[in-house]
């Protein structure tokens, strides 16, 4: 397995930032998000369709926190295993990556020392998930 993960294709974003997250390849993701009935790589990925496909992948806590995004306070880094949205400058437009091990993730360019407008994050923390022994 190919770690961490990059995108395949313009908007599937949310299924590498999450399989990196979760440190499953790309097909594994990309599966849960099918499961969740999310198509990420024709249209990109909502909060809930991450959320969702997390769920299938076993990843969260049956008592685990709602699915929602955080603000995330300018300047400051939100907690390793979180899927970050970044809002894209001069277009508008949204794009996941990933923090993991203190460092951001950008499924499209690589590793990045912070993203650009980071707005927000949805938790998938180890307080916020359960890992298999």
């Amino acid at each position: 397995m190919s770690w961490p993960v990059r995108q395949r294709g313009p908007h599937d974003c949310g299924v590498a930032a999450l399989a990196t997250v979760a440190r499953v390849d790309y097909e594994r993701a990309e599966t849960a998000f099918i499961a969740a009935g999310a198509n990420a790589a024709r249209r990109g990925s909502t909060t809930s369709d991450i959320w969702d496909a997390a769920s299938f992948l076993d990843l969260m806590a049956p008592t685990g926190p709602s699915a929602r995004l955080r603000r995330l306070p300018r300047g400051s880094d939100p907690p390793d295993d979180s899927i970050v949205k970044v809002t894209r400058p001069g277009s508008g437009n949204w794009h996941w990556v990933a923090r993991v091990g203190g460092r951001y993730w950008d499924p499209a360019v690589g590793w990045v020392v912070r993203p650009e407008r980071a707005t927000s994050y949805l938790c998938l923390a180890l307080s916020c998930k359960k890992r298999k022994p």
